[in-house]
């Protein structure tokens, strides 16, 4: 018989995970106040604890109260209406609630935080970090085939919502959840459709049109497009029915439904002001830069790539490189087991599981590269791939039944995971701009 509803057991892990949530945000209102010179501003709950108020959230709860201004010619959410809609859409349906909340005191300090459409991006904030980390959970039972123990999961989601992004955007009216929820999805995706034992391609053709709308809501998703492509294409070989044929068939419907989302939205707003408005590439030069330096002169695009590599390299340093080299150490203890117990027992599918969390890595890390505006919250986003291939690792020691490396593995991950919270909290790194070299310079140098 058909289950309508999720196994107890599932509410309670999911229960858990929000109270993970909650505890981990809290602790970040007990955080140091940011600089001055910070693009926000810092709300006070007493005397040891506050939020900053990103200024970015002021723009985005203007738009989400009058959707109208989408269409507005240099509307800077416009290539983003979706989640402003999704804004919308939760601050009526939390109006009510918000009524009765004492409000009173967070208001007289900002107006913004009495409004219902605020607490509709909090909402938001909250559900795409819970999204992620039960997606993460899901991808660690893939990758290990159930073996990866729960607590493990609690431990590594600890990173997921405990790091730059939740302390200085989770209580903004922002999107900045979505760094943490997409890459992860991306990973997901790519999973079940290129693992499963059978291709249903209903469903991939609806997850091409979620992604065909995600492609306008939120920049990341972009890398969702090539990943569903390469998972349909490696299910499609591992079912022995790659042709030339039936690929195209595939291919062809998917590739329609990304991009008829884009290309109505795109219609729509060129219809009313004869253009689309792009804030990233009409400000910042995202991506577009390299057009821009390379109709100067190659000469000038390579001293800009080389300026930028620098700053990206700087970022990767202070936010992917510490679980990276986590990753490598535990790479080089699995081969000392092999070669002291003998046994190369890996979990089913692990050599294409890794393969395509490291293609999503690829793809997000080159992304990046080229965006042409780096931020630590941006490079952050690799984090939550690279987490995957810690799970996927973690898996083969339960796999070959090492017990005693993998009680020690997990006492010394636990260890981790507190002494990176504590250090979180109380650093004052991650308001601490990474280079020196703020928005306006970067623009500046792009032209």
């Amino acid at each position: 018989m058909q289950k309508f509803l999720p196994e107890p057991r599932y509410f309670l892990k999911t229960g858990a995970y929000v109270f993970l949530i909650g505890l981990l945000c809290s602790l970040f209102l007990f955080s140091n106040r940011p600089p001055d010179d910070y693009c926000g501003k810092y709300v006070s709950l007493g005397e040891h604890a506050g939020f900053p108020l990103n200024c970015d959230s002021y723009d985005y709860a203007a738009t989400a109260e009058n959707p109208e201004k989408l269409f507005e010619p240099n509307s800077i959410r416009q290539s983003r209406p979706v989640y402003v809609i999704l804004a919308f859409t939760f601050g009526h349906l939390l109006s009510p609630a918000t009524q009765l909340m004492p409000l009173k005191a967070l208001s007289d300090q900002d107006e913004l935080l009495g409004k219902p459409i605020y607490w509709g991006f909090m909402t938001l904030n909250f559900l795409f970090l819970l999204f992620a980390v039960l997606i993460f959970d899901e991808i660690a039972d893939i990758v290990s085939g159930g073996t990866l123990p729960q607590f493990i999961k609690f431990t590594l989601s600890v990173f997921l919502a405990s790091n730059i992004i939740i302390k200085t955007s989770f209580w903004s009216a922002h999107q900045q959840m979505l760094a943490i929820f997409v890459p992860l999805l991306c990973v997901y995706l790519a999973l079940r459709v290129a693992l499963s034992s059978k291709l249903d391609l209903r469903k991939v053709y609806l997850a091409a049109l979620c992604g065909g709308l995600s492609l306008i809501t939120y920049g990341n998703f972009l890398v969702l497009f090539p990943m569903v492509l390469l998972a349909l294409a490696v299910q499609l070989f591992r079912s022995r029915s790659y042709t030339i044929r039936r690929t195209l068939a595939a291919f062809v419907p998917v590739i329609i439904l990304f991009v008829t989302p884009v290309i109505t939205w795109s219609a729509i707003l060129i219809s009313k002001n004869g253009r689309v408005y792009n804030h990233e590439i009409e400000v910042y030069r995202q991506f577009v830069w390299v057009k821009d330096k390379l109709s100067v002169s190659f000469g000038d695009f390579w001293e800009q790539f080389l300026m930028f590599s620098s700053i990206y390299w700087v970022s990767i340093y202070r936010t992917v490189l510490t679980f990276i080299i986590g990753l490598f150490l535990l790479k080089l203890i699995r081969l000392a087991g092999w070669r002291r117990s003998g046994s190369g027992q890996l979990p089913a599918n692990y050599s294409l599981a890794r393969n395509l969390i490291v293609a999503v890595f690829a793809l997000y890390f080159v992304f990046f590269w080229f965006m042409g505006y780096y931020s630590e919250r941006i490079t952050y986003t690799l984090v939550p791939v690279v987490l995957c291939l810690i799970a996927l690792e973690l898996s083969v020691f339960a796999v070959r039944g090492m017990k005693w490396t993998s009680r020690i593995l997990y006492v010394l991950l636990i260890t981790l995971s507190l002494i990176w919270v504590y250090n979180g909290v109380t650093t004052f790194e991650p308001y601490k701009e990474l280079t020196g070299l703020h928005a306006d310079v970067t623009v500046e140098a792009i032209s």
